[in-house]
């Protein structure tokens, strides 16, 4: 049983309208960095309903040879749908596995010739589109935030991250049920830590196993709470703030003893900026010396998909 000293209870929520907003933000991605987030359109109920209904439409609808026709790769279609397994993350035997999760990529700037007819035809293609704008919305405010935190110019970040400017990722996912012969150990998507500016996630349901590290190295479970928005720091943003914001591991888990581990859908907006962007933390806080050096957004993106997809990964988008 993995440690859990701190609870559901420690992470902060913050409402966007307080006056107090941007002061809660940098309290929470200095320390735990992640937040439950209120006051937002995409943190409602009724729109988190209509996107559960829109993913199980799509995974549980469409046929495997349709999602597969979606593949990572297909000319045109850049990211696309991911089968259990495309994903691999860890550094040891322990560690280093597949994940039981299947997936939906949308990125942006695709243009309407870029959409697959499948999904044109079947109407996704609209609701899909709004939802990215709607989490787009959502992210530019949590930006704005964290601009005020940081002291920095205003629209240093968020204007870098805007729908029609940045490289963020829309993503929905499905974790199939699984009986114990299916599957081995207790992780269903393993610890890591994002490689966007930050993560914008919804808990579409009551399944759970999220899980985050503190630092001191112990896991705490995170459920979902109504008319909610988590929101996490990722590995660009804490390089570009030089450490001070804090990209949280984080992990999908669940007892090996238990007989079935429960079907689970999630949505997550991956916010990043242009691919020539130059990520130096000396644009933040001149007078530090850097802990990482300068790169561009686009050089970190593919060194971390590389390290996710495999050496394949430029075959697959080339």
């Amino acid at each position: 049983m993995p440690d859990s000293t701190i609870t559901q209870s420690d992470i902060i929520t913050i409402d966007v309208t307080s006056p107090f907003a941007s002061q809660q933000l940098l309290e929470a991605y200095t320390t735990t960095g992640i937040a439950y987030f209120t006051g937002l359109p995409i943190a409602t109920e009724a729109f988190q309903a209509r996107v559960l209904e829109t993913a199980q439409r799509f995974f549980l609808g469409f046929t495997a040879e349709q999602k597969a026709a979606l593949r990572f790769g297909v000319p045109g279609y850049i990211r696309g749908y991911s089968g259990p397994g495309s994903e691999q993350y860890g550094d040891t035997a322990d560690t280093y596995q597949e994940h039981y999760v299947e997936s939906l990529d949308i990125v942006s700037g695709m243009t309407i010739r870029q959409w697959p007819d499948l999904l044109i035809d079947s109407g996704l293609m609209d609701e899909l589109e709004q939802y990215r704008r709607v989490a787009a919305q959502a992210a530019t405010i949590i930006l704005t935030l964290t601009e005020k935190a940081l002291k920095l110019t205003p629209g240093f970040l968020a204007t870098k991250h805007a729908l029609s400017r940045g490289n963020s990722t829309f993503r929905l996912n499905h974790y199939p049920a699984m009986m114990q012969n299916q599957r081995k150990g207790s992780i269903r998507f393993g610890e890591h830590t994002d490689f966007d500016t930050i993560s914008l996630l919804l808990l579409l349901d009551d399944a759970g196993g999220l899980q985050f590290q503190n630092p001191r190295g112990e896991w705490c479970s995170l459920k979902r709470k109504p008319n909610t928005l988590l929101v996490h720091v990722a590995d660009m943003l804490a390089r570009w703030s030089n450490e001070r914001l804090v990209a949280t591991p984080h992990r999908v888990y669940a007892e090996d003893q238990d007989d079935l581990w429960p079907e689970r859908y999630t949505m997550i907006f991956f916010a990043a900026p242009p691919s020539n962007t130059w990520v130096d933390s000396k644009d933040l806080f001149p007078d530090e010396p850097n802990k990482y050096p300068p790169v561009s957004a686009g050089d970190y993106l593919k060194q971390r998909l590389e390290q996710i997809y495999g050496s394949s990964y430029r075959e697959k988008i080339g």
